[in-house]
């Protein structure tokens, strides 16, 4: 972060379908977790109408956001 000391993020990849709210709605997820989202990208998957979501949260917080993300539903890139 602008600032700050490098620091070693966790990384969890969430599909994410190419849907009005969807983006919201993880974000929410994501919210509800308690974590904090240090970073994002989004990669388009070239065949399919689904994106792929890099979160990157502190790494003691990485396990614990992808457990919560699967019970919302979520699926996850591994």
């Amino acid at each position: 972060k602008h600032g700050a000391l490098p620091e070693d993020y966790g990384e969890v990849v969430v599909e994410i379908p190419d849907a009005p709210g969807a983006l919201a709605r993880l974000f929410a997820d994501i919210d509800d977790a308690g974590v904090n989202v240090e970073d994002v990208s989004i990669e388009h998957d070239p065949v399919r109408q689904v994106g792929f979501l890099a979160v990157h949260v502190a790494g003691d917080r990485t396990e614990r956001l992808a457990d919560f993300i699967v019970t919302r539903g979520w699926t996850l890139k591994r």
